[in-house]
């Protein structure tokens, strides 16, 4: 049993829904579609095939990443150049095929911000540019790095995005059509503010739904107003792709960590991505430096790994989920051998929501309960608790379907669908039979459970006791 959550991207590979219930099956706690590719068609009828996987019973989190202001280049000859060091190269606002010369680049609204001396850098950074010239229309450069750029790659001027807003027309537009699919969890790209977020959520409230709003990391500024962006989003993805281009490469491995234990702190979801097991398209087996990577996103004190194209257009996605789960189990073996959570500093938290997380955590770990069980209705308590990283399942009843979903995303927490909640002891004697039906636990074994008056109001916990099931 593993309580670090994985998160599936679905593409290409995943063609059958038969397939997407055995990656579920397989330890996969959340899809990821991703709006930046594919057609509506094609999400649509992937969507409602998730959908019915939950409707059969299936307990696990559908979000939609948007695509954000992402620059990307035209169409190039031949569909792919290369760029020599040394030569000129012109980003144009005009619409063109490109070639090793010239291509187009929608940078209308960057222009006003670039200067002379400005990096730009394509295909991941693969190819650096410096800025020598700026008109109206284009952006004349200077080949520093050269290398090969295909069709459609990414754009990354670091340090120039501001003003530009993470949520464009067609976010919105794809905002509302997942939402009328029954999608309720959404990934932000690109943010540099809480702006974002907050139009975001507003988007959500225009169409009558209670979200949950995700904000990828993945820019300088984004890292520069991390702390009011925290305050505002639901969760946090740190998408070290474009942030590993967008700011020093180096200090991407220590944000990560920084980034991680803040998040937590605010008893929030932290998600990593980008790249965890790349080399799975290519070979059966991963790098040691994935194997590393993984591990080491486990023992930071991640909530949940998310797979890319590992899942997305590989050839065997379950090869990859399956890889992902051996490493997790190993890295969380390692943890459970000091017996130990990964606790934070909880001296300038004094509110009860806090100490009552706090309490459970200790009575855990000096009991050895097999589980924590917090009935919650906003999801807030089972996340605090979460964010203290127990090495025991969480057991979270609810009655909101939202809430119950977008927990699967939390670290350790197995989220319930119950009808209401009115009485504690009638609720856990409801759930039992679901905790021994998922073997989390076994008649005799210690519970940790948290509770409040009056019960099933939010905010209102108050109570943590200890019970034998």
């Amino acid at each position: 049993m593993k309580l670090t959550k994985i998160i599936a991207t679905v593409g290409p590979s995943i063609s059958a829904e038969s397939l997407m219930e055995r990656l579920i099956k397989s330890g996969v706690n959340a899809l990821r579609f991703n709006f930046s590719h594919g057609t509506y068609d094609e999400h649509s009828k992937k969507i409602k095939w998730a959908k019915n996987l939950q409707n059969k019973g299936y307990n696990f989190a559908v979000f939609v990443d948007l695509s954000g202001p992402k620059f990307r280049i035209g169409e190039v000859t031949g569909d792919r150049v290369v760029l020599k060091r040394g030569d000129e190269f012109v980003l144009t606002t005009e619409k063109i095929i490109g070639n090793n010369r010239t291509v187009y680049a929608p940078l209308e609204g960057v222009i006003p911000y670039l200067k002379k001396g400005d990096t730009v850098l394509l295909s991941d950074g693969t190819v650096e540019l410096k800025v020598k010239k700026i008109t109206k229309n284009s952006v004349i450069t200077k080949v520093i790095m050269g290398g090969e750029i295909s069709s459609h790659k990414g754009i990354n001027i670091p340090n120039r995005m501001h003003g530009i807003s993470a949520i464009t027309e067609k976010d919105i537009q794809d905002m509302r059509f997942a939402i009328s699919l029954g999608v309720r969890i959404f990934a932000i790209s690109f943010v540099g503010g809480k702006e974002d977020v907050i139009r975001a959520r507003e988007v959500l409230k225009q169409e009558g739904v209670n979200g949950f709003i995700i904000a990828k990391i993945e820019r300088f500024e984004a890292v520069a107003n991390f702390d009011e962006i925290l305050d505002v989003a639901d969760g946090i993805m740190i998408a070290r792709g474009d942030l590993a281009v967008e700011t020093p490469y180096a200090k991407v491995p220590i944000l990560q960590k920084e980034l991680i234990l803040k998040t937590r702190e605010k008893g929030k979801v932290v998600i990593i991505a980008t790249q965890m097991l790349r080399s799975l398209l290519f070979s059966p087996l991963p790098s040691r430096a994935e194997i590393s990577d993984i591990a080491n996103a486990v023992l930071d004190g991640s909530d949940a790994l998310m797979l890319s194209e590992e899942t997305a257009v590989a050839k065997n996605p379950l090869n990859s989920v399956r890889v992902m789960k051996e490493i997790i189990k190993e890295a969380e073996r390692f943890r459970k051998k000091k017996g130990e959570g990964l606790p934070l500093n909880l001296k300038e938290k004094e509110n009860i929501e806090w100490q009552i997380a706090r309490s459970s955590f200790e009575l855990w770990k000096s009991l050895r309960a097999r589980l924590i069980i917090t009935p919650t209705a906003s999801g807030a308590t089972a996340l605090r608790i979460s964010a203290l990283r127990p090495l025991a399942p969480i057991v979270a009843p609810t009655p909101d379907p939202g809430v119950c979903e977008f927990l699967n995303l939390s670290f350790g927490i197995y989220p319930l669908k119950v009808d209401v909640m009115r009485n504690l002891d009638e609720l856990i004697y409801k759930v039992k039979d679901e905790i021994f039906k998922r073997r989390l636990a076994k008649e005799g074994d210690l519970a940790v459970i948290t509770a409040g008056y009056p019960f099933g109001k939010p905010g209102s916990t108050n109570m943590v006791k200890v019970e034998k099931l």
